[in-house]
């Protein structure tokens, strides 16, 4: 599924997201057998998995901006001093952009976080962002002056997630280390004591065994 629904900014706290994504690469480097630990490349592993947990800040490109045609439907309005209804045309306009970096980052609240939010959708296939808003008049000025309270609503808050993305990029090499040698160690405690019981190892320890490819795909963040 390509399209994602997204209020921007404000679904997963920051302090949650890091907790998750801790987790996560506790879980990927206990997922790994005691041979590939101990038998991987150390430095490589390590490297393979500090670009693969951390995130890409987030760029919208404005200048790419396109606007669909609108949508036009009638809606129920009510009178200045609430003594009658009538119908009115409304054009609901999208626009969309697009962008690069870790879509995951759209759901995060960062720490430092301007009060604004707004309903966005995110196609990961295109890259691409777009937002809609609805316009009761055929005003170009109000038509500008809503696109532009839109845009602010839903990005204003880009640089703060991007200063949050700074901070996880630069904790990821210690939480990463700290994991792998907790686990490489729990292995070689193990096979010591194997060893002074007499029973004899996995001889395919000895070998050596190939970092993957770096994927980027593994982020994930539940509502918290």
């Amino acid at each position: 599924m390509y399209n994602s629904t997204i209020k921007t900014f404000s679904e997963v706290e920051s302090f949650s997201a890091i907790e998750q994504w801790k987790e996560q690469i506790k879980k990927k480097i206990e997922s790994e057998t005691k041979e590939y630990i101990l038998g991987v490349e150390e430095e490589d592993y390590i490297n393979f998995l500090i670009e693969d947990f951390k995130v890409t800040p987030l760029v919208i490109y404005e200048e790419s901006e396109q606007i669909d045609q609108p949508k036009t439907k009638k809606e129920t309005m009510t009178g200045r001093f609430r003594d009658y209804e009538y119908e009115q045309d409304v054009y609901i306009f999208t626009v969309r952009y697009t962008f690069s970096g870790s879509i995951v980052l759209f759901k995060i609240r960062p720490s430092t976080w301007a009060w604004t939010s707004y309903d966005i959708s995110v196609n990961e296939h295109s890259n691409t962002v777009s937002f809609s808003f609805k316009l009761y008049d055929q005003d170009a000025e109000k038509f500008k002056a809503e696109k532009s309270r839109a845009f602010s609503a839903a990005f204003t808050n880009v640089v703060n997630v991007n200063n949050f993305a700074k901070e996880w990029n630069n904790s990821v090499e210690g939480i990463v280390r700290v994991e792998f040698k907790r686990v490489k160690e729990r292995f070689l405690k193990e096979n010591d004591f194997f060893a002074a019981i007499n029973i004899s190892t996995n001889k395919n320890t000895d070998s050596i065994f190939s970092v993957p490819t770096v994927k980027k795909s593994r982020y994930s963040t539940t509502k918290t």
